[in-house]
């Protein structure tokens, strides 16, 4: 992706008023980000209000600066950077309805063509659950095969750890940008991460922090990128239950690993 394609991505990312699901409307509509700015009045008169929503966003932009800012960062960090109109971005992520334009990774992992499962569950998972995930992910025979998760405390954790300790490729989806790592607990993890060819990815802009709104979407990401989905502990509310749900309006494969009726992390 060069330089002006990519200002270009980052500019319809930061327009105001234009949210994740309209912005892939817009890009169904077009082969490139720059066609967009472009074209835009002529490929999208079938949609008014969006047309003029885009028209405004655009006449009242002002942070170029900014978007220099976030092309520099992205350059001097080296991160890999998936368009929607690449073909290197992932496929099973491609299909859904409220997938991100751009996606942002550092480290070596590279994801076409490979088999992912995500897992989720609590973040104070009970001593069982850490054997439950050795016992899975040491027992997987799938070439290929990714681990998932969103680099939280409890399960997440413990399944980014398993799947280096079995030798099977990892990636961290983030609620923020890839210039920190929330929680910094999990940050020598997700350092052993990289230096094992492993990966971190987002779709949050280089600086963005953890926000509360972040997370839901971030889950979005773990659901959309996966062929399958484990559940290992959740509570009937949380961030394993959303991301459960999301996966199976995307028509993903959703499992759970079955517990005691009165645990309440196997609700």
């Amino acid at each position: 992706m060069n330089d002006k394609e990519l200002r270009y991505a980052i500019l319809l990312n930061m327009l105001p008023g234009i949210g994740i699901r309209t912005q892939r409307l817009i890009a169904d509509h077009f082969t490139s980000f720059e066609s967009i700015f472009k074209d835009h009045m002529d490929v999208l008169s079938a949609y008014p209000n969006i047309s003029k929503k885009l028209k405004k966003g655009i006449n009242s932009f002002s942070k170029h600066e900014a978007v220099e800012h976030e092309v520099n960062n992205i350059r001097k960090n080296n991160l890999k950077v998936y368009s929607i109109y690449c073909k290197d971005y992932p496929n099973s992520l491609r299909h859904i309805i409220d997938a991100p334009l751009l996606l942002f990774q550092k480290g070596g992992l590279e994801l076409k063509d490979k088999k992912v499962l995500s897992i989720v569950g609590t973040r104070k998972p009970s001593p069982r659950a850490r054997l439950l995930i050795d016992e899975i992910i040491s027992d997987l025979r799938v070439e290929d095969l990714v681990i998932v998760s969103g680099l939280a405390y409890g399960v997440d954790a413990f399944s980014h750890e398993l799947a280096i300790k079995h030798k099977i490729s990892t990636m961290g989806v983030l609620a923020h940008g890839l210039s920190m790592l929330y929680p910094v607990y999990n940050k020598p993890l997700a350092d052993k991460m990289i230096d094992d060819d492993n990966a971190l990815i987002s779709e949050f802009l280089y600086e963005e922090k953890p926000v509360k709104g972040n997370f839901p979407r971030r889950n979005r990401i773990i659901s959309g990128l996966c062929d399958g989905l484990l559940v290992i502990e959740s509570n009937l509310k949380g961030g394993a239950m959303i991301t459960a749900e999301l996966a199976h309006s995307y028509h993903k494969e959703v499992m759970a690993i079955p517990g005691r009726y009165d645990d309440e992390t196997s609700q």
